[in-house]
């Protein structure tokens, strides 16, 4: 192998090694510090809920709403992910919508790419990305909607797992840093000599 093919491989395995992949510091919000109607039973951990459409309403809500005294939950940072797993269940002659929206404190949602809408039988995770409502305080709402025509109140829908995901680059270890700066010090020096 010749100099300059060693120099270039020592390079790229030292730019490797320092391209660490990212981390993620996982969060879990309690969905017990949210309100909920009558119909939604929230698990006693606060990490599931279950919304079960109410024949005397047009909508179920689960929402926790910082204007209105709701623990503020939502705080956003960089590379900061709001998510959570769901499962909506649409009854078989229903007309209904799951719908999840992140709000601001006066209770408004915050529109798209902040707000989720289904209406069908659906299941997956969600995924918001915070980092542009830095300084923010937000609140969340998911609502299962009865819609005009709906005869059939058997829709369900599963809300777990919601929690703030942070990924972070850690900051390159030492020894790695010595390998780079020596492999390309040592390439500059072969090539100042060629």
């Amino acid at each position: 192998m010749s100099i300059k093919r060693m120099c270039c491989f020592i390079l790229l395995l030292s730019l490797g090694l320092l391209s660490v992949s990212a981390r993620a510091g996982i969060i879990p919000l309690n969905l017990n510090d949210f309100y909920s109607d009558p119909t939604v039973s929230i698990a006693t951990d606060g990490q599931s809920a279950t919304l079960n459409e109410d024949p005397g309403f047009s909508f179920v809500l689960l929402s926790n709403d910082p204007g209105l005294g709701d623990p503020n939950i939502i705080i956003p940072a960089m590379n900061t992910f709001l998510q959570f797993d769901f499962v909506f269940s649409e009854a078989a002659a229903g007309i209904d919508q799951f719908v999840a929206n992140l709000t601001d404190t006066a209770g408004n949602p915050l529109g798209m790419p902040f707000s989720l809408v289904h209406n069908a039988s659906v299941s997956g995770t969600a995924s918001f990305d915070l980092s542009t409502l830095i300084g923010q305080t937000l609140g969340l709402t998911f609502q299962l909607v009865s819609l005009p025509g709906d005869n059939d109140l058997a829709a369900v829908l599963n809300i777990r797992n919601l929690r703030l995901v942070t990924e972070t680059v850690p900051a390159p270890e030492p020894p790695l840093m010595a390998l780079f700066v020596f492999a390309s010090l040592f390439c500059l020096r072969r090539k100042a000599k060629n």
